[in-house]
């Protein structure tokens, strides 16, 4: 009997052993699984965070970006505008000689002179807006970034802002460098008003010559045209715009909006073109509120009629008018022709012919204006290897008294091969006179 309830004993807790290890094992089962969601569902709130950190971090480098644009696209502008001007005065002074002054140097010439130097003597920075992006990068939710064009986007832009910097620098640390020398020569001969404000050599201009300049004046009128007609003044004003300075503008310009457009469509946004330098393509802004885009093209004039007969001149450079926003040319007409254009490649006409593929568009649109008489005007485009005797193709045009886009396909101009475009857009003038006005032009 005994025997009989140890074994019933025995069995009786086995079974209750069992019971309870399952028990326990459930309840270990439990507190694991438990445990195990637990941690998913703090990583996945950690990633909800981290998400949420990420977007406002993005949408604080957006901001930034954003202000950045606005000021770059003014600044670019003053840069592109300082370098019409000092073009205007290195193209009125010419090779010009001191002892030929009386045929170039006037009141006017010396006021446009006078403020072009003046803008070129300003040291001035683009200063972006990095606290969010540093922000960003110790934070070290860089990794969390899985939009590969946006990251690529982040990285392009930011390292181009350095470029800037650095091409920044170096440009203002060379026009200190030539302000002085140039301040040195001016104040060797003039009085400190004169240099300041050299316009007032010339006195009233409703002034006659007889009763308003004194003898002392005309030696200061000679000497200013000696410093214009100098190596000084002319390092001073080539030196004003950097052609890869306003490039990395560019870069900047569209890379920064492509992040925008990435940022604000919650991933990689729109594969908006970004202009890269030295990548072989044509970018497609030639013109933008009346000023040359400047990144790949320089703008340029071309005489009549070759040996600078005194019959043939050059068509007027061309000036920016901030009010209306538009590239003003005013041609006088008389002559054969003139033409004015914008190139790819160095702003240096000098150097060999380069050409740019805009095989890639279909179109060219122009928006154009006559501010007075222009009965018509005629587009061109040519590549590298055509000749410059007038055999292109051309489309002529008849400007109107209010701004017009005019859109024309690029198979017009079938003799241009695009993979090697050199003329991004001419204007070709005859004998009529014309007042046209240019805004934008752009490829399609």
């Amino acid at each position: 009997m005994f025997i009989y309830r140890w074994f019933k004993h025995r069995a009786f807790m086995n079974r209750e052993f069992r019971r309870y290890t399952f028990y326990a094992l459930g309840e270990i089962g439990l507190v694991i699984v438990g445990i195990l969601l637990a941690l998913q569902v703090d990583a996945w709130w950690e990633s909800q965070q981290a998400q949420e950190d990420l977007d406002r971090y993005l949408q604080a480098i957006a901001d930034d970006i954003a202000s950045d644009i606005e000021r770059l696209e003014q600044l670019k502008r003053d840069r592109v505008a300082a370098f019409l001007e000092a073009r205007g005065v290195l193209y009125s002074i010419g090779d010009a000689r001191p002892e030929s002054m009386a045929s170039w140097l006037d009141r006017e010439l010396v006021r446009l002179a006078s403020r072009a130097i003046n803008t070129a003597q300003r040291q001035v920075y683009f200063v972006p807006n990095l606290g969010s992006y540093r922000g960003l990068e110790s934070s070290g939710l860089m990794s969390q970034l899985s939009e590969a064009r946006t990251k690529r986007l982040l990285f392009d832009y930011y390292r181009t802002v350095d470029r800037i910097s650095n091409l920044e620098r170096d440009m203002n640390n060379r026009l200190r460098d030539l302000s002085i020398t140039y301040e040195a020569r001016l104040g060797e001969r003039l009085f400190i008003f004169f240099q300041e404000e050299p316009v007032l050599l010339w006195g009233d201009p409703f002034e006659s010559d007889s009763d308003s300049v004194s003898e002392s004046r005309l030696a200061g009128q000679r000497y200013y045209g000696e410093v214009l007609a100098s190596g000084e003044t002319a390092a001073l004003l080539k030196a004003s715009v950097s052609q890869p300075l306003l490039q990395e503008y560019e870069h900047l310009l569209t890379t920064g909006r492509a992040l925008l457009m990435a940022v604000q469509q919650g991933g990689d946004g729109a594969d908006m073109p970004i202009f890269r330098r030295g990548d072989g393509r044509g970018f497609d802004m030639i013109f933008e509120n009346g000023l040359p885009a400047m990144h790949s093209v320089g703008l340029f004039t071309a005489p009549a009629c070759p040996g600078f007969a005194d019959e043939c001149f050059f068509i007027t450079q061309g000036r920016f008018d901030p009010e209306q926003r538009a590239f003003v040319i005013n041609y006088a007409g008389g002559q054969p022709w003139a033409f004015i254009y914008a190139r790819t490649g160095s702003i240096s006409p000098t150097e060999e012919r380069q050409g740019l593929d805009f095989s890639d568009y279909r179109q060219i649109q122009l928006e154009l204006k006559r501010t007075g008489e222009c009965p018509s005007v005629e587009v061109v485009l040519k590549d590298a290897e055509d000749p410059d005797d007038g055999t292109e193709r051309k489309v002529r045009l008849q400007p109107e008294s209010e701004w017009t886009k005019y859109t024309i396909d690029l198979d017009e101009f079938a003799d241009a091969d695009l993979t090697r475009l050199h003329v991004v857009a001419g204007f070709l003038f005859e004998q009529e006179p014309c007042h046209l006005a240019i805004r934008d032009v752009r490829y399609l």
